[in-house]
Formats: structure tokens, C-alpha cells, sequence
């Protein structure tokens, strides 16, 4: 066989995801050599004979041995090495592949929901063929084609599909529930969850949709402001006056507020009811839901921004609303810049309508209250417009409340802009930012340049070194701003804090193993693992020198707190490792009648409470190697 056909067997690389793709290629191939029934079992290994001569059943041992490895060889060499190298213990083609398809052939019904839901999410990418978009669904499809399950069980995914994200740990629990619960008890599971929340029902939604129509004789009294019944929107005590800011009335019954003009246009407040209309609107206070048109945005935002509520303009054009969709400040007009020059080269801009409108001029915005650089004039916007994204790549911080916002400078602590919450948009009052110079990057300096050499240490790091004159002969200190390094040392929005709790100890136990050390510790442990209660909150620690040690491990932790606590393991979370999925330990968990939870691929933070252990068990060993001056 030449050495390109070995080289190149198949396309695929196993790695434990991909297992239908990479089996369906690697049978293929062993298909078209010859040599798959040697998988199957057909063909096993040859014993000796009556009367054969010895030279010929050597001869037949040497020819079946041969093809046996060379299948184990083709198999390692088409798998990541965190799956080849368990392959040492088999002598056997047919036991090899047997335990891969044992150890990553998915089923039940946690596989079959990712599948699904994989399927629901999957859309075609920006310039990703079709072609290419079909290759990623035919997978999903033949896994489904192969898939054997019931109508209430396909009925029992799509229910689990559609809950909201505070019923996760009842989602887990069902799918990896062995045997599979039927319908009926997986909904009366979930409706014991909902009583344990203590979800309120009751709870109404602003937002209805248009069709939706309510009986003239019928009246309401419940009030969207404070959920309650018994009275009215427009008579809530605690809702508040934007005109004068006192409690029990609204803008238009508010006593101290002017009368308008006779002519004043009330067509925002008055919709048109259309014949056929999908959209959706907020909630009215009277029985009948009121209906509007698209056209009457336009006059819903200009009665809006234009509210009495200080002593401003109400010109639109004089307005600046911050917004975080656009990437650059915009101006319908060019009167307020500073040595606006034309430009021609910049991209069009594209409004939510699909209008097109033409940068013509760019420059900087110089008012008493504003200063505002690098700002587009687009003659046709109605709003002039605040990059809130601008603002941030200035290294500014923006802060928005309920009342108000404000732009700080964090450099040096101090307010440099503010402004005022009208309705749910933000107006910008006054801004004034620092020269560009403060915010540039200053890449001439010395300090700079031996920010890079250190390989983009920290200013803290650069500003001690300085200190001790430890950077040759830099006295002094030169602040900078490196792009690379926002981009690279960014981290990613923290989750959403879970506030479950069991009520009793040891009703769920977190674990997680952490490893391999860099260096081995005493008696040669290079892991460790965490058990950790969720009543409690608290934690064993058990060090390992084998990750295959933890079924060992556990077995000696549930037996010493069933001996010590005379209470049993209800369930176990962990992650997806494959050492939670060794037969051992499943089979102790079944007979302790313990229920395993693992969580989704890639969502480590359903097992936050270990992952969270492991932050701050590394924080505590780094900060005293530290002090210890071993790091």
C-alpha cells in the first residue's frame, strides 16, 4: 500500500462529537479494503487445526494479525490523541471498535434535544454556501434517521425546548434520566419545579398583539404599572408624573402642566385601527386594545422627545440621543462642525427602514455643551445621534440609570457628560471629551515600547518596575493606551447568578476535576477533585494522581458521608468529562439510586458552583506562590 494511501484515510478526525460522521467514512473505507468483516466478527482470529502443518497456520495468524493491527493503525491515526492513546489495553479490532461506539455513539434523550435544538438554531452563515450549509445539516439528519424514539418523548423535547432559562436544572435532570420518564411524569415534574421557584402566574405581559380584542361591556382593573387589581393604569398611586415628578397621576392630568395649543396634533395618541394589522403594541388601560400603523412611529417619537419635562428645545434637530447601533456621532447638518471637510469615500448609512443615506462631510462638533470629534453629517437624519460605542473607544465609561446617564472619564475620576431618561431613550446634554492626545496611543514612548517588550505587561506591572528603575533609565511614568491588548485580555460577561439551593444536605453534590499540575505535588498528585454540597456549600477536596481515579474516589467520598451523615447522595452534576462516564461509577451510581446530571456541551456554568470552587482555590495557591516567592 503506498504511503499517500495511509497518509490520507478519511476526511475526519474523531474527537468524540463527531463519532456518526467519522464511523460512517471509517466503515467505508474498511468496506472497500476488504476488511470489515474483521470489525463485524466475521472474520476472527484463526486457531490451529487438525493436522494442519504449522508453517501454514503461521502463515494464516501472521495474514489475520496483519490486517487486525493495521485496522487498529488506521483507527489511532484518525482520532485526537486524548482518544488514541486509550487505545494501549486492545489487542482486538472488533473490541476497539465496540468501545467506541460504547463510549461515543450518543442516544437518549439528551442527545436526541441537542439534535433538535441544533437543528431549530442552525441558520446559513454570511458567505458559507449552500454546499456548505447542507454539510452541516446532513449530519444532524442521519443521526435523526437513526434515532429510535417515541412520539411522547419527541413531544417531551419540544416541551423542554420551549421552557424558560430558571427551569435548567429540571431540563438536565429529565434528559439524562435513565429509564426515560414518560410524558406525564416529566410535565408533573415540571410543575413541581414551578411551585419551588415560586413563579408568580399572575404576572402580565406590556406587550399584546394587535389582533388580540376584548368585549366593550368587559372592563379591567388590573394595573400594568404595579400588577395589581383594583384599579387602573391611569389611577395608580405609584406611578409618576413626568412633568412635575410627583406620585397618583400622569403627564396628561397633570395640574401644573401648560395647556396645549388648540392645533396641537394628537394623532400619535390617536391610533387608526387597520384592517389587517400582525403588529404588536403596549397594553391599554381601557377594554379595547388599541391598534397603529408603522407610519405613526415617526409621530409616537417626535410627541415623545418633544415632552415638556425641562426647559430645552423641542426641536428635534437640536436634540443628540445616544445610541449604541450606529458606529460613528451623526448630524443632520454640518453648521455646528469645526472645518468640516467633504468626503466621499465612507460607506452609506443604512436606517432600520432600509433607507440609504449619504455621509457628505465629516468634522468635529464644538458647542459650549458639546465637543464631540469625528462626527458624520448625514442631511437626512431626523435625530442627531451619540456613538455610545465612540465614546467607549475613547476609553470613556457610560453609565446609564433611571436617572439619567453619564459619561465619566476613568483616567481621571472625573463626570465629563450627562444626560437626561426621556420616556425610554437617553438625551445627551453636555459632553465635553478630553483632546485626543490623552486617549492616542503614544507608541514613540519608552514606556510604551517596553510595554510590547514585556509582552504587554499591565500598567501596574510597568509603573512598579519604573519604581524600583528597573527599565534602564525611564524616571517617569507615560500613560498609553494599547488596542491589542483590550482586544486580547477582554473577558467574557459573567452568567446569570443562580439563586436555587436545595433544602436539605447532600440533595445535590457539584464535582468537578481539575489537572493535569504543571508540576507533580507529594506522593506524585498532578489532579484534584471537588465535591461540593449545594445546601451547605461545603467542600471535599481529594488529590489524584490518575484521572482515572475518580470512580475509585467517589465510591470511598458517598460511602464515608452515607456512614458518617447517614444520608445518601440524591444527585450528582458534573461536566461531560469521560472519567463521570466510566462504567464503574455508573454502575454504583445505579445502585445507590443517585441521579447524574451533566451539563450541555460548552455551558460549564451549569456546573458553576466547582467552577467557581476552582477559580477561587487557583486564585488563593497563586497569590500565596506569590508571596512566597515561588512564582
Amino acid at each position: 500500500m503506498e504511503k499517500s494511501e495511509i497518509a490520507r484515510l478519511i476526511s475526519t478526525i474523531l474527537d468524540g462529537s463527531n463519532y456518526i460522521t467519522w464511523a460512517n467514512q471509517m466503515k467505508s473505507f474498511l468496506i472497500g479494503r476488504k476488511l470489515w468483516r474483521i470489525v463485524t466478527g466475521d472474520i476472527t482470529k484463526p486457531t490451529k487445526q487438525d493436522k494442519e502443518d504449522d508453517s501454514k497456520f503461521i502463515e494464516r495468524l501472521e495474514e489475520w494479525d496483519n490486517k487486525n493491527h493495521q485496522i487498529i493503525t488506521w483507527l489511532s491515526n484518525t482520532s485526537i490523541p486524548a482518544i488514541h492513546t486509550q487505545f494501549d489495553a486492545f489487542e482486538n479490532a472488533k473490541e476497539l471498535w465496540n468501545f467506541l461506539s460504547t463510549r461515543f455513539k450518543s442516544v437518549g434523550l439528551a442527545h436526541y434535544y441537542q439534535l433538535h435544538n441544533s437543528l431549530v438554531n442552525l441558520n446559513q452563515e454570511a458567505g458559507q454556501s449552500v454546499n456548505e450549509y447542507l454539510a452541516v445539516l446532513q449530519p444532524i439528519w442521519t443521526q435523526l434517521d437513526q434515532a429510535t424514539i417515541s412520539k411522547d418523548h419527541l413531544r417531551l423535547i419540544k416541551v423542554l425546548m420551549g421552557l424558560r432559562p430558571e427551569y435548567e436544572s429540571v431540563r438536565a435532570a429529565l434528559l439524562h434520566r435513565s429509564p426515560l420518564p414518560t410524558l406525564d411524569a416529566a410535565i408533573q415534574e415540571i410543575l413541581f419545579e414551578e411551585r419551588r421557584l415560586g413563579i408568580n402566574l399572575s404576572k402580565h405581559s406590556d406587550a399584546v398583539l394587535a389582533s388580540t380584542y376584548s368585549p366593550p361591556g368587559a372592563s379591567s382593573t388590573f394595573c400594568k404599572n404595579c400588577k395589581l387589581t383594583g384599579h387602573k393604569f391611569i389611577n395608580c398611586p405609584k406611578i409618576e408624573c413626568r412633568y412635575c415628578h410627583k406620585p397618583g397621576h400622569i403627564l396628561n392630568n397633570c395640574p401644573i402642566k401648560p395647556h396645549r395649543p388648540h392645533n396641537y396634533s394628537t394623532r400619535a395618541k390617536n391610533f387608526t385601527k387597520p384592517s389587517n394589522s400582525s403588529a404588536a403594541t403596549v397594553a391599554p388601560d381601557k377594554s379595547t386594545t388599541p391598534q397603529f400603523q408603522i407610519s405613526d412611529l415617526q409621530s409616537l417619537l417626535n410627541q415623545l422627545i418633544s415632552s415638556p419635562s425641562s426647559t430645552l428645545a423641542v426641536s428635534p434637530g437640536n436634540r443628540w440621543l445616544l445610541d449604541s447601533g450606529y458606529c460613528n456621532h451623526m448630524k443632520s447638518n454640518y453648521s455646528l462642525m469645526n472645518t468640516p471637510s467633504p468626503t466621499k469615500s465612507l460607506p452609506p448609512i443604512y436606517a432600520a427602514d432600509s433607507n440609504c443615506m449619504n455621509i457628505t462631510h465629516m468634522g468635529t462638533i464644538n458647542t459650549p455643551s458639546l465637543n464631540l470629534p469625528h462626527t458624520y453629517c448625514v442631511p437626512n437624519l431626523t435625530f442627531n445621534l451619540v456613538s455610545v460605542g465612540q465614546l467607549c473607544d475613547l476609553g470613556l465609561t457610560v453609565s446609564f440609570s433611571s436617572n439619567g446617564c453619564h459619561v465619566q472619564d476613568p483616567q481621571t475620576g472625573q463626570t465629563i457628560g450627562t444626560g437626561r431618561k426621556v420616556g425610554r431613550l437617553f438625551e445627551l446634554l453636555s459632553l465635553q471629551v478630553p483632546p485626543p492626545s490623552i486617549f492616542a496611543p503614544v507608541i514613540d514612548s519608552d514606556t510604551y515600547q517596553w510595554h510590547l517588550r514585556l509582552s504587554h505587561a499591565s500598567p501596574e506591572k510597568l509603573r512598579h518596575l519604573i519604581s524600583i528603575n528597573n527599565l534602564n533609565s525611564i524616571t517617569k511614568f507615560v500613560p498609553f493606551n494599547c488596542l491589542n491588548c483590550k482586544l486580547a485580555k477582554q473577558p467574557a460577561l459573567s452568567f446569570s447568578k443562580s439563586t436555587s439551593i436545595c433544602d436539605k444536605p447532600f440533595d445535590l453534590i457539584y464535582s468537578d476535576i481539575w489537572g493535569p499540575a504543571p508540576t507533580s505535588i507529594v506522593h506524585g498528585y498532578r489532579y484534584y477533585v471537588l465535591f461540593i454540597d449545594d445546601f451547605s456549600r461545603f467542600t471535599w477536596i481529594y488529590f489524584l494522581k490518575h484521572r482515572s481515579e475518580l470512580s475509585r474516589t467517589y465510591i470511598e467520598f458517598a460511602n464515608m458521608i452515607r456512614t458518617q451523615f447517614s444520608c445518601p447522595i440524591k444527585t450528582l452534576r458534573t461536566d461531560n468529562a469521560l472519567e463521570y462516564k466510566d462504567s464503574t461509577l455508573l454502575s454504583f451510581l445505579s445502585q445507590q439510586g443517585t441521579l447524574v446530571q451533566r451539563s450541555c456541551p460548552h455551558t460549564s456554568q451549569q456546573n458553576g458552583r466547582a467552577e467557581r470552587k476552582h477559580r477561587h482555590i487557583l486564585d488563593s495557591v497563586r497569590a500565596l506562590s506569590s508571596f512566597c516567592l515561588m512564582s
